[in-house]
């Protein structure tokens, strides 16, 4: 009777224990399954990141290509004909050369820095296969931080020579249009130009023009080879993948104008999340309109044809016609088209 009371206790506690690890092994699985998933949606998140940087990264090609131009062509006048240059543009063209090429450095650090941050699912094969292509992009993107130093505003502060405020690549698109012709006194001005004759300024120079090359050479090329098929990667990857750009309007003189108190962009109504495709119904004056986004010129897009061309980021305005147009603006495949409507 004790014998089958026994048996009876350890088949009950071995069923027990049994339970009790199913149960562990359960929750286990579950917190696996859990974290696995949290793994998903942060890689996801980062790798959504990363294809909108790449996005404005290959809109930016030719600006920054022809901005390196400019910037070069700028520092052979500098160092080869200084005196050839209007006195009232030599200090801005001085630090027009220290500017700018460093935004496409930081729209993809942006990327790269969240991107480090991501634990990968180790158990996604496709995962940790795309994950290894765009580490591999990242770092060996050859923008060089060096490159990239303000040399030259760092040797005229020193002198007491003021900072001027430059937009990059528009400042010079326009040939300098728009300046303060007041912001330097002609005193500052002659002191630039002695400046610019010494070797200290001259070897900054020299250095600069080697490093605007070798982005040029290596950098650009890279990014016009590179670029587009790690996106084309990423959408394989993803197909649900989308562009974030936000708040998107029309403004220009063919509205109320670029400028001035209370001016802003018209809003766009968003009507395609996935391909960021935006429209708006609008009366349009004799003129020109651009897109933007934030009502902010930091993301801005033109164009050189109307009713419909190519939506080229950071180009000049697009000349359009009087009338009432519903306008579509196509952030995926970047154009845009001006259709008439009776509003």
């Amino acid at each position: 009777m004790k014998k089958n009371k026994t048996s009876k206790y350890f088949k009950y506690a071995i069923g027990e224990i049994i339970l009790v690890v199913i149960g562990i092994l359960i929750a286990l699985q579950i917190n696996n399954w859990n974290e696995s998933k949290k793994k998903d949606e942060q890689f996801a998140l980062a790798l959504e990141q990363v294809f909108n940087d790449l996005d404005i990264e290959i809109q930016d090609y030719d600006n920054t290509n022809t901005s390196l131009d400019q910037q070069i062509t700028f520092i052979n006048q500098l160092l080869y004909a200084p005196d050839s240059i209007p006195l009232k543009l030599l200090p801005y063209k001085l630090f027009y050369i220290d500017q700018g090429t460093d935004i496409s450095t930081k729209i993809i650090a942006k990327g790269s820095s969240l991107f480090s941050k991501v634990e990968l699912n180790l158990n996604d094969i496709k995962q940790l296969k795309i994950a290894k292509k765009i580490t591999s992009y990242l770092e060996n993107r050859i923008w060089i931080e060096k490159a990239l130093e303000n040399e030259i505003e760092e040797i005229l502060k020193k002198e007491n020579i003021p900072t001027p405020i430059i937009v990059y690549g528009l400042t010079a698109f326009n040939n300098f249009e728009g300046i303060d012709i007041n912001f330097f006194t002609n005193e500052e001005r002659l002191k630039v130009l002695e400046l610019v004759k010494t070797p200290k300024v001259k070897t900054a120079l020299k250095t600069i023009k080697s490093n605007r090359l070798r982005i040029k050479q290596l950098d650009i090329h890279n990014t016009k080879q590179d670029t587009p098929s790690l996106l084309q990667l990423i959408k394989d990857y993803d197909s649900n993948i989308r562009l974030f750009y936000d708040n998107v309007g029309i403004i220009g003189t063919a509205i109320d104008g670029y400028e001035g108190v209370g001016v802003k962009s018209i809003p766009m109504q968003l009507i395609d999340e996935v391909n960021s495709i935006w429209e708006t119904e609008i009366e349009l004056k004799k003129g020109t309109v651009k897109f933007r986004t934030r009502d902010s010129w930091i993301q801005n897009w033109g164009g050189t044809s109307f009713p419909k061309g190519d939506a080229i980021y950071f180009w000049e305005n697009i000349e359009v016609k009087p009338g009432k147009y519903k306008v579509i603006l196509n952030l995926s495949n970047k154009t845009y088209e001006f259709i008439p409507s009776n509003l």
